[in-house]
């Protein structure tokens, strides 16, 4: 794993910020599908625990993360990571 700064998504969960290549929300397009895509592939991970999916992030690894953080407070937590 490559060194960086950690944004916590909820549920104790981290990410690396530096792998972030962007973040979407639900109703748009062309995350609907990669979605699908990465479905397929087996790249998804659903961390809403239950709850309803709030934003989708995409990592350099070509993983899909599904969150209960919506997109703006998933950028907070982007701008204030140390």
């Amino acid at each position: 794993m490559t060194g960086g700064e950690l944004i916590d998504i909820g549920s104790r969960t981290y990410i690396v910020k530096s792998r972030i290549q962007g973040i979407f929300s639900p109703s748009n397009a062309i995350i609907k599908k990669f979605k699908s895509v990465a479905d397929k592939e087996q790249m998804i991970l659903n961390l809403t625990y239950g709850s309803e999916t709030q934003s989708f992030i995409m990592m350099d690894s070509g993983h899909v993360i599904m969150t209960v953080l919506s997109v703006e407070e998933f950028l907070q937590k982007y701008v204030q990571a140390i």
